[in-house]
């Protein structure tokens, strides 16, 4: 199989994620916002918690649909007021044989809530956003493989729209359009070896992530 370069990969991937870290304790005037309950279900939180009373908040969530591709995941939301930012990180390592599914990497998101429901709960409503994301892969399930010897981006532009299903529960349904850009290796598996069959690039614009995730608003 084409060697990949852990050390370098690793290495950038670290940075990536301390960075994201580092950036998201932002702070923004959310300005002065109505209040207001759309069902009893928005007013249920008696502590100020999920109102914008509370000044910053934060949130954890998982990607339902990468879940289901067997590719665990968790994203930390940290925002205040209508606005906010995350970290995603993504790790599968599976393989046998031949087969092999490996794809990890990070992703920071920004986000900005409207609408009725973000008024009167945090992080919930619809909202627009923009993201940018490093990650690398090595997936073979047929006969060609590929292989990402170095790391791969993604970047565009978001839109959602987050809803409660608890007092501290969301549903969060999320698409992106925008840019993919990889560098990878095509190999086989041939004579009991994998034989490399050239570089390829890949230049793509168009969907590149969906998202039905449970969110859990944090608090005391």
């Amino acid at each position: 199989m084409v060697k990949t370069k852990e050390k370098l990969l690793n290495v950038r991937l670290y940075f990536f994620s301390i960075l994201l870290i580092l950036i998201l304790p932002f702070s923004l005037d959310a300005g002065n916002l109505e209040k207001g309950s759309v069902s009893d279900l928005l007013s249920s939180d008696t502590c100020g918690f999920l109102n914008h009373e509370s000044g910053y908040h934060f949130a954890l969530r998982s990607n339902g649909l990468l879940d289901l591709a067997l590719i665990p995941n968790v994203t930390f939301e940290f925002g205040r007021g209508r606005y906010s930012g995350s970290a995603t990180w993504a790790a599968a390592w599976w393989g046998g044989g031949n087969k092999c599914w490996r794809i990890y990497g990070g992703e920071a998101e920004w986000r900005c809530y409207f609408g009725e429901v973000s008024r009167s709960r945090v992080l919930s409503g619809h909202h627009a956003g923009v993201f940018v994301g490093l990650f690398t892969y090595d997936m073979k399930l047929g006969e060609v493989g590929r292989q990402c010897p170095d790391v791969a981006a993604s970047w565009g532009l978001s839109y959602g729209y987050s809803f409660p299903i608890a007092s501290r529960l969301n549903l969060d349904l999320n698409i992106g359009i925008g840019f993919i850009h990889s560098h990878y290796k095509r190999y086989r598996y041939m004579c009991g070896q994998h034989i490399c069959d050239g570089d390829r690039k890949l230049h793509y614009f168009g969907p590149v992530k969906a998202e039905i995730s449970i969110v859990w608003l944090l608090g005391k």
